[in-house]
């Protein structure tokens, strides 16, 4: 299932970083798609297997409350378990309104 997420991402993509525990770690673009790194997070290590280039990390990652989930319109179940939206997936496609929303949280 990674395998086939990651097949739909394309060099220049510009991707977030979800954190277990509801935080987001960053805003990234993708520089090369055969490529192993890891970025260490305050929270743990994040290993991925694509090069990415940093556009947006804040010193600690940010947490998504609430009022946030509220205007993401992907998650269409907004209580207390819509982290199962964003966990478990190699990569979920946002639209434009919705990266904007979690990449204000990165300011």
């Amino acid at each position: 299932e990674r395998k086939k997420d990651i097949n739909k991402l394309n060099i220049g993509d510009h991707i977030i970083i979800y954190i277990k525990r509801k935080k987001i770690g960053g805003s990234f673009s993708i520089v090369n798609l055969d490529y192993k790194t890891n970025f260490n997070f305050p929270c743990g290590d994040y290993k991925n297997k694509i090069k990415l280039k940093k556009i947006k990390v804040p010193k600690y990652s940010r947490k998504i409350y609430q009022n946030t989930i509220n205007n993401i319109n992907m998650i269409k179940r907004k209580d207390n378990r819509w982290g199962i939206y964003l966990m478990g997936k190699g990569a979920i496609e946002l639209n434009k309104e919705d990266y904007n929303t979690f990449t204000d949280l990165l300011n």
